[in-house]
């Protein structure tokens, strides 16, 4: 595996935030454009202009990105694999979590987020976790 680290300043409209982005690279085959081109819908976009599909296709690559980010810093994956496993017993040497298992399980979070009694106030973080909880159980 191969990874670089680089700080640097990230310009948005609430001014130049420090940020830190780590770039990952496996050694092995690599099919996150395949990912991407089939369970994301990078490159599905009917652009007319030259300038929008240069900009849809890294947008979508970076919302993948972002996707595997989260659901790394979650701590979902030992849980979905064992999970997965008990529900279809084909699936005997499954270790990892697959793209499609990532961008199901973000559907369900943003689904349940989206759902819950409106409040003027932010959820806490432990009523993000129970929501969280609730969509790992395969009874629910």
């Amino acid at each position: 595996m191969h990874t670089a680290t680089i700080s640097c300043l990230w310009c948005s409209v609430f001014g130049a935030q420090p940020v830190t982005v780590v770039l990952v690279r496996e050694s092995a085959a690599e099919v996150a454009i395949e990912d991407a081109k089939q369970l994301a819908g990078v490159g599905q976009a009917h652009n007319r202009k030259a300038w929008a599909a240069e900009r849809t296709v890294p947008f979508g690559l970076a919302c993948l990105t972002l996707a595997v980010c989260w659901y790394a810093t979650a701590d979902h994956h030992t849980d979905d694999v064992t999970a997965h496993r008990a529900r279809r017993p084909w699936y005997r040497t499954k270790t990892n979590p697959s793209t499609s298992d990532i961008l199901t399980k973000l559907r369900r979070v943003l689904i349940a987020a989206r759902f819950q009694p409106a409040r003027p106030e932010q959820p806490t973080p432990a009523e993000l976790q129970t929501i969280r909880l609730a969509w790992e159980d395969p009874a629910a």
